[in-house]
């Protein structure tokens, strides 16, 4: 499923397409609603017929549907805009409303062009007539084709290919630049839900996402399909395998015959599933110049040189760069949704724990692995939250603003950066929305002075200093005990593991399970801590700002960091140890010069806020109206530049951008 074909094949799918080659271009000449200048060709795959083609500089592919025919049929090799009218609207359209429409049709797509506009199949309850002919702004002729259709019938509308009375639908193909893809799919044909490979290629420099109209989905009964969506390949997905970017694991497993839970009723609402994306190798850490199987993703900001951060990167870099992409889901165990949405200036959701249903999601460690989003715009991620999981989170006891507001200082650098600006900014614009105080926490002072009754004089540091080793590298290691057991069986010899899982493995396997109950009771006495000292959970709706880590330039050939065990203390731990949401938002952009372009080039910031336990669409809620009120970007742009403007004091807001209101 990874193998990307050289080129496409020549195979001619029956005797139309053959006498289709060969007459194309004089079809094309006696019509002028057709395309011109197109080149086709086709291919077959198990069964799967395709027809690929060029217009406009953009590449298309089209797929037959089950799911609409007509009569009389339209006339053979023609594209035609398929959609659905009442029956007063159709019968009064003119030259000026038709234009409108499609005028609106051509903002609101991304696939659709003015050349797919010759022809429209307009589906109305009783047509008045079969045929008119009205003028574009475009300068030619629109030919309106009349056809009865039952309103409560199911179809496809947007761009389609008229083949021997049926309709293929037409997908634009996008070219996977950044690497972030493993695999690209799309719904087989049929109806049927099941995914297919999409199995187009650039000329074999990068995968092809097949992106389907925004205008198909807008009679869908299935609230979702209005989203495209990125999966990380931690996720089961039915008919794909699983590798966690290994190709022992890829060999070894078969396809998966059901989707996770957790994605299972997105695809049954309609959501776009365009492919499955690259990860850091067995979920660990894996910065690029340590990735051997796959490479890694690429971080579309500044240089183009940038690491993507932790495990979830493809989703993060594909929602970075794409603006066809809606949203990327992922995993976080203790930073894969976080770092990433900071390298790649993007929003991001850890969600709470136990909110989301985690079978058929790889986990290494149960206690703290969660799914996320990433987006552009944050509204899309609280739509989403809101239309998926959320409705039922909301409790009586969060309501209203919180009155507690708190901002941890343990890894905020002790020197003015632009950085720390930035995010003290952040904090005072929310104390200024909040109407509240900001209260500077450092962990280490308030267990010195406030400890739990369980501490006997232990600081923070030495309580948890082997929380994280005994807790999450003790489950990690055991996690991939019947991998590395099935590997052997099949294969007669070990697998290939990069160095650093190697090294977890080794730190992981060192510890006893009687030292996993005790590293668990401490991490569970650091949790009530929290919740009783910070949070107040129950009475005061409390708002945690957390920095990111330092930002600065890490190039992709950069050396890997040295191995050590990320601290229970550290601010990725917070979130995960609570079970409560993390919400990361850009505030702004700092200047570095690149050894790669020999320019000055410019780094995401982002910071974290965070609220009590299953509070996520309160929180995401929250946010959207500061950002509003506060004029902050609600919306990033894609590619190198997010589009946004930092200086020290002021917020990061551009005009150009939309922006609270």
């Amino acid at each position: 499923m990874f193998a990307r074909p050289s080129a496409f094949s020549s195979n001619p799918l029956s005797s139309f397409f053959t006498g289709y080659h060969s007459t194309h271009h004089s079809l094309l000449a006696r019509q002028s609603r057709t395309l011109r200048n197109t080149t086709l060709s086709s291919t077959s795959q198990m069964g799967d017929q395709s027809l690929s083609f060029t217009e406009g500089g953009n590449r298309y592919v089209t797929w037959p549907t089950d799911l609409l025919s007509v009569e009389p049929p339209l006339e053979n090799g023609i594209i035609v805009m398929v959609v659905k009218l009442e029956q007063s609207e159709a019968d009064a359209l003119t030259e000026a409303s038709l234009n409108r429409k499609l005028a609106d049709w051509i903002a609101l797509d991304d696939v659709l062009i003015p050349a797919f506009l010759h022809n429209i199949l307009v589906l109305v309850p009783q047509p008045t007539y079969l045929y008119r002919s009205l003028k574009t702004i475009w300068g030619f002729d629109c030919h309106l084709h009349f056809r009865k259709f039952d309103s409560a019938g199911i179809v496809t509308l947007g761009p389609h290919l008229s083949v021997i009375g049926r309709f293929w639908q037409i997908y634009r193909l996008c070219d996977d630049t950044q690497d972030a893809f493993l695999v690209t799919l799309r719904p087989s044909t049929h109806g049927q839900r099941l995914y297919k490979n999409v199995a187009h290629d650039h000329d074999g420099s990068c995968l092809s996402v097949a992106v389907a109209s925004r205008l198909a989905f807008l009679d869908e009964k299935r609230d979702l399909a209005k989203y495209r969506v990125a999966l990380k390949d931690a996720f089961d997905l039915c008919d794909t395998r699983i590798s966690l970017c290994s190709k022992a694991i890829y060999s070894l497993y078969p396809p998966q015959t059901s989707s996770a839970a957790a994605i299972a009723p997105l695809i049954g609402r309609g959501i776009q599933i365009l492919g499955k994306t690259k990860l850091s190798a067995f979920l660990a850490r894996e910065e690029p110049s340590e990735a051997v199987d796959y490479q890694t993703a690429w971080n579309p900001r500044a240089d183009g040189y940038q690491s993507p951060g932790g495990s979830s990167s493809g989703s993060a870099a594909a929602v970075a760069a794409y603006d066809w992409l809606d949203i990327g889901i992922g995993t976080d165990t203790n930073g894969s949704i976080r770092r990433p949405a900071q390298c790649n200036g993007v929003f991001g959701l850890r969600v709470s724990r136990g909110v989301v249903p985690a079978h058929g999601m790889f986990s290494v460690f149960p206690t703290f692995d969660v799914p996320g989003l990433f987006s552009r715009d944050f509204e899309k991620i609280v739509a989403f939250v809101a239309e998926t999981y959320a409705r039922e989170l909301l409790s009586p006891d969060i309501q209203g603003l919180p009155r507690k507001l708190v901002y941890l200082t343990d890894n905020m650098p002790t020197q003015h950066t632009e950085q720390k600006q930035l995010v003290m900014k952040l904090v005072d614009d929310l104390r200024e929305y909040l109407g509240v105080d900001a209260v500077a926490v450092s962990l280490q002072k308030l267990w010195k002075d406030l400890p739990p009754a369980q501490v006997h004089g232990e600081s923070l540091h030495d309580f948890l200093k082997e929380v994280g080793g005994s807790t999450y590298l003790f489950e990690y290691y055991h996690r991939f005990d019947k991998f590395r057991r099935k590997y052997r069986e099949k294969f007669g010899k070990d697998p290939f593991v990069g160095h650093f899982v190697q090294w977890r493995w080794q730190i992981g396997k060192q510890y006893t399970h009687a030292q996993h109950q005790e590293g668990m009771r401490r991490m569970n006495v650091y949790e009530g801590w929290w919740r009783h000292r910070i949070l107040e959970v129950g009475k005061k709706n409390t708002l945690v700002v957390m920095m990111s880590e330092e930002v600065a330039p890490r190039y992709r050939d950069d050396p890997p960091p040295d191995c050590h065990v990320q601290p229970a203390w550290h601010q990725w731990w917070v979130s995960p140890i609570l079970g409560a949401p993390e919400v990361v938002i850009p505030i702004g952009d700092i200047p570095y010069e690149s050894r790669v372009t020999r320019r000055t080039e410019r780094l995401p910031v982002a910071a974290s806020l965070l609220s009590e336990p299953e509070s996520d669409l309160h929180l995401l809620e929250l946010t959207q109206d500061f950002l509003r009120k506060k004029r902050r970007p609600l919306v990033v742009s894609a590619g190198r530049d997010m589009g946004m403007t930092s200086h020290a004091g002021q917020s990061a807001v551009v005009p150009t951008m939309r922006t609270g209101r």
